[in-house]
Parts: structure tokens; sequence; C-alpha cells
């Protein structure tokens, strides 16, 4: 059975939330490399990352919200250029997702599955335009 789309008002609040949990996550793995020094190059590849996602949830909430504005100052040119380059390998995604609290893992899930899709997009209309 195929699922209903999220209508992208629906989305765009989920991303603006999902942002708001990448900022807590980063706090806490940066708690975390510090309590567990034999874990520190696990947390810092957690922290890079929930440093790049958090801009690109900033991203698809303006995005999802119509707000074309947003992307006119020019200053996520390099979040475009990274975009075929910024997914985490799959063991490292998995190991995300145990450190990050249950509860929010379904709607990182949902995020995130929509987040690679308007990733796939961006990069088949940059290759496009070269």
């Amino acid at each position: 059975m195929k699922q209903k789309p999220i209508p992208r008002e629906e989305l765009s609040e989920m991303f603006r939330l999902g942002a708001i949990r990448k900022m807590e996550e980063h706090e806490i793995f940066a708690i975390r490399q510090a309590e567990q020094p034999e874990r520190s190059a696990l947390f810092a590849e957690l922290l890079t990352y929930t440093d790049i996602e958090w801009r690109y949830y900033d991203l698809a909430l303006h995005y999802y919200a119509d707000d074309m504005e947003y992307f006119e100052n020019g200053l996520n040119e390099d979040l475009l250029l990274l975009t075929k380059t910024s997914e985490l390998p799959p063991k490292l995604y998995a190991e995300y997702l145990r450190e990050i609290s249950p509860s929010a893992r379904a709607s990182e899930k949902i995020t995130h599955s929509h987040l690679v899709a308007l990733k796939k997009s961006i990069t088949k209309v940059r290759d496009e335009l070269r």
C-alpha cells in the first residue's frame, strides 16, 4: 500500500524540528566525545555530520516552505557542491541512529529519506547545468 505524500508545509515543519534536533545532537556528541575518549573518532565524525546535516535541514525547511529568497543570497553554494558526497556510509549512519534518542529515530528516518531525495534532485539539476 502506497503512503500518502506529506504536504510541503508539514515537511517544512518536520525539517525545522529536525534542524533543532541536529543542534541538540551536536551538543550531545560533543559531550560524549569528551566523556568517551576511546570513541572520540566516531563522535568527531558524527559532529561533522550533524554540522553539515543541520545546514541541509535548514535548506530543506526553506525549500519546502517555498522560501526561494533564501536561495538567492548564495550562502549555500558550498552545500550544493557537497550534495553528492555528504551522506554517511551506511555503517556509520546505523551507528548514528544507535546514538540518537529512540524517540527521534522515526522522525529522523522520515526527514532523512526526504532529504536524500532532495539531494538527488539537486545533484541531477546541477549535473544537467554543467
